[in-house]
């Protein structure tokens, strides 16, 4: 990968660690998507917020006026980028989908409408406190352009997932909790470690 594309990752990265409230989370979608000539990007985490009743936690590129009519029409529940997204631990391009029935098809028709790109990634992250994220990346890049640049897009934005829904839930407070691991398990990490420094010599 070259120095620019990596230099996209890091200022990615340097931005998300230095984000201090949600208006700096919706600024760095926004960066995301000039950085990656995106169409549009949006991050869903459920389960972060300390009420149990708390809405998601939500920061989009979309238009106020999109994100209302999702609301009003009640889209998440049939929506499936959120039912398949959230249960993945895979990336999920969204041509996964198959064929898209009723309510979908309206669905996907208005987010076109609305500036959503035609092509789609989402990247699941899965908590160790039942939190869950879901980062949402569009494009219109035909289909062999979007063939070729989504896998870097899955290198990068699965990292940047992990980044951005580990600094929501700080500013949130609820700070992952470190791990707890076995006596077996540290050995089996202690095995890894010397595995890969061998490979390395």
């Amino acid at each position: 990968m070259n120095e620019t594309a990596d230099s996209r990752l890091f200022a990615a990265l340097s931005e998300i660690q230095n984000a201090t409230d949600g208006e700096a989370i919706a600024k760095l979608l926004d960066h995301l998507i000039a950085f990656y000539g995106l169409k549009s990007a949006a991050y869903l985490g459920t389960g972060i917020a300390r009420a149990h009743d708390a809405e998601p936690y939500l920061a989009v590129t979309y238009s106020s006026e999109w994100v209302e009519r999702y609301k009003d029409q009640r889209y998440a529940e049939i929506d499936p980028v959120i039912v398949m997204g959230l249960r993945r631990l895979l990336p999920l391009d969204w041509s996964e989908f198959g064929r898209l029935e009723g309510r979908q098809i309206t669905l996907f028709g208005e987010a076109g409408e609305f500036g959503l790109g035609e092509r789609g990634l989402s990247i699941p992250v899965h908590g160790r406190q039942g939190d869950r994220g879901l980062l949402s990346i569009t494009s219109d890049l035909g289909e062999r352009e979007w063939e070729s640049e989504k896998r870097v897009y899955m290198r990068d934005f699965q990292v940047i997932a992990t980044h951005i829904h580990d600094r929501v839930l700080r500013l949130e407070g609820l700070a992952p909790q470190p791990a707890h691991l076995s006596p077996r398990e540290l050995e089996c990490l202690e095995w890894i470690a010397q595995a890969v420094s061998l490979v390395v010599v």
